[in-house]
């Protein structure tokens, strides 16, 4: 087995390996690596509970990515996620993948 070749079920980047090393005993259960899903990037926008009635039914939004020099289009999801207990909520645009997109960058939206 130490010549066994690992594949991943998506396309992606290994974000954490967990320090794999030859000989690590793994269980069906076991998550040694992380990827991030390179097909389905999002933005996340952080809005404070009055402003929840504004996102009842999706919108569009076009969002500015620094350092892409491009902007993009999405809709909001329906699922709005609460964080923690701040009293402030996470709202997801779905971005799908672009050129030069990738975890981490910092944008601007825009409502329509």
């Amino acid at each position: 087995m130490d010549q066994a070749d690992l594949f991943s079920p998506v396309d992606g980047t290994i974000l954490d390996d967990s320090s794999l090393s030859p000989g690590v005993y793994l269980t069906p259960s076991s998550s040694p690596i992380v990827i991030l899903d390179a097909q389905g990037y999002f933005f996340e926008i952080t809005i404070e509970e009055a402003d929840l009635i504004y996102f009842l039914n999706p919108k569009t939004i076009m969002i500015e990515v620094q350092g892409l020099q491009k902007t993009l289009e999405g809709q909001t999801s329906p699922a709005i996620l609460p964080i923690g207990e701040t009293g402030k909520f996470a709202i997801r645009v779905a971005l799908g993948s672009a050129p030069g997109l990738f975890y981490g960058l910092k944008a601007e939206a825009r409502f329509l």
